[in-house]
């Protein structure tokens, strides 16, 4: 315990500080001293269990989405992409639809959801998965009416339903 104690005073910066005082608990608990060990998880535990934690987690879920979603955009846009080109793009839109899923799951801001929820339907229409994306974009219009975003989850719900065959309710969207 001595040692996880003097690392931790000498290195107070270091990135394995963290490490080092989870260690330091760990031999405090083998030792008995419950208390101690205690008083060194309980901060940490409240930290990673925080929102600002669960916000940093939801953001780099974001930061790794966001390129693979403009890599697909950027593949499958084109008039003259390349079967294999698609195909790509496919994998890509699904790679970020995941990732944006999971930052939404993590607990992404309320503010930022309606566009990451917009850009996780634009993944599944993309992948085919139009009856999915209609779903979402139903349930987010609904949720979210009057965001920045609202237009286009009105248009893309529309796009969503006639790519589906529901013409009905795509002309519904539209209006």
């Amino acid at each position: 315990a001595q040692t996880f104690q003097d690392f931790a005073t000498k290195h107070a910066e270091s990135p394995w500080r963290a490490k080092a005082a989870f260690r330091l608990a760990a031999a405090l608990a083998k030792q008995g001293k419950f208390d101690a060990a205690v008083a060194i998880y309980e901060p940490a535990a409240l930290k990673l269990a925080s929102a600002d934690r669960r916000q940093e987690m939801a953001d780099l879920y974001v930061k790794f989405a966001d390129p693979a979603w403009s890599e697909a955009e950027k593949l499958a846009t084109p008039q003259n992409a390349t079967p294999e080109d698609k195909a790509k793009a496919g994998l890509l839109y699904q790679k970020a639809a995941a990732l944006y899923l999971k930052a939404v799951e993590t607990g992404l801001k309320a503010d930022r959801e309606p566009k990451i929820q917009l850009l996780i339907a634009r993944c599944q229409i993309a992948t085919g998965q139009v009856v999915e994306a209609a779903v979402r974009l139903g349930v987010e219009k609904k949720a979210h009416p009057k965001t920045d975003v609202a237009d286009q989850v009105a248009y893309w719900l529309g796009f969503a339903h006639a790519a589906a065959g529901d013409t009905t309710n795509a002309r519904r969207a539209f209006q």
